[in-house]
């Protein structure tokens, strides 16, 4: 028998966790997060009632750890950064980049942060709890860029 999703709300914002989910995300209560996992953990967390939000992330598919964290980044972050100087994407995106830290108390990680012509805020990012990774993206407001870190770095393993 499959047991309920339980939500719990807390002052801080909610809680969501289910039976089947890897993850364990506090979101604040202006988030709503959504999982599926079609032979893939992938989290989509939006804000229904505020700004329009890019900010999705999932189970990097090889395994790694805290270790391998920077260099990955960088490495994904180098190469679009030279798409994003070329092309179509040069006209949405600046080609630089600043490198952020992501931290929490199981996951921690870093973001490369790219600034749209339109002034929105692009990070590409990963985290880890030094067993796995997870890799992701988002898109929107510097301040909710903010939030969205909060949010990685108080991500903890499902029981």
């Amino acid at each position: 028998m499959k047991a309920l999703v339980p939500v719990v709300i807390l002052l801080s914002g909610q809680t969501l966790m289910a039976e089947d989910q890897p993850l364990v995300i506090d979101a604040p209560p202006q988030w709503q997060v959504d999982y599926t996992n079609d032979k893939v953990h992938f989290y989509n967390l939006s804000r229904p009632d505020g700004e329009n939000v890019y900010f999705i992330f999932s189970k990097w598919p090889t395994g790694g750890g805290r270790d391998q964290v920077a260099a990955l980044v960088k490495n994904i972050a180098d190469g679009y950064s030279v798409k994003a100087s070329k092309g179509l994407l040069s006209l949405i995106t600046d080609s630089e980049y600043t490198m952020e830290e992501i931290s929490g108390a199981e996951f921690s990680g870093q973001a490369a942060v790219f600034k749209t012509r339109l002034g929105a805020t692009q990070a590409l990012f990963m985290v880890s709890d030094g067993d796995g990774l997870w890799s992701g993206q988002f898109m929107g407001s510097k301040p909710v860029w903010q939030e969205a870190k909060v949010v990685l770095g108080s991500l903890q393993r499902a029981e």
